[in-house]
């Protein structure tokens, strides 16, 4: 049987800029059009949909669209959109642990609890994994109310062909750095169809 390998994308954002004390440092950039680059010396904090809204207001010094101001370019605010295939945030959210409860930095830990929506600090390894998977970036800058409007409409996520778009060598030497149990890398390729080579002697 031959396996089907597109896949449903989702969407992972990132707030930079925003005026001293309210700012976010540019630790993801695009690059060659639509890819991202990350820093691989600092831990990145990345979120869903609701968790950027609430950043991108805070960085704006507003609390809605209500309470914008009319000088938002000053801000320097843009808004990282990221496209990637849904098994990564299925395991960002399946190895986050507590930001309190638990010292390891090997994984995700899940931050601002009190904050709305759902929040992640990324460490290195795992940043490295979040650059390999995305198969779309856009650095959405934010200059005036429609370009908050047009962040926050919903958007029909594209299906991609895994094979075609994404580094799998790349990609499965990553998964096994990031110690993500045999288990789950089997349904990397059983459910999402994701060919991961076997690397359990490396591992070792």
């Amino acid at each position: 049987m031959k396996m089907n390998n597109q896949i449903a994308t989702n969407t992972l954002f990132r707030v930079q800029g925003g005026i001293f004390p309210c700012r976010s440092r540019d630790y993801i950039k695009i690059v060659n059009g639509n890819k991202i680059r990350c820093s691989k010396t600092r831990e990145i904090y990345i979120g869903d949909r609701e968790h950027m809204t609430y950043f991108l207001f805070k960085r704006l010094g507003i609390n809605s669209i209500n309470s914008m101001h009319d000088e938002i370019e000053k801000y320097g605010v843009h808004v990282l959109e990221m496209h990637v295939p849904y098994w990564l945030p299925y395991l960002i959210e399946k190895y986050s642990v507590d930001q309190f409860r638990n010292k390891d930095k090997t994984y995700p830990r899940l931050v601002d609890k009190k904050i709305p929506g759902q929040s992640y600090q990324i460490p290195r390894m795992w940043i490295e994994l979040l650059e390999a998977s995305c198969v779309h970036g856009v650095d959405n800058e934010i200059k005036e109310k429609k370009d908050i409007y047009d962040i926050l409409l919903p958007k029909e996520l594209p299906i991609i062909n895994q094979e075609e778009l994404l580094d799998l060598d790349k990609i499965s030497e990553i998964i096994y750095k990031c110690k993500i149990k045999e288990s789950d890398i089997n349904s990397l390729r059983d459910i999402w169809g994701l060919k991961i080579a076997d690397m359990k002697g490396e591992r070792e």
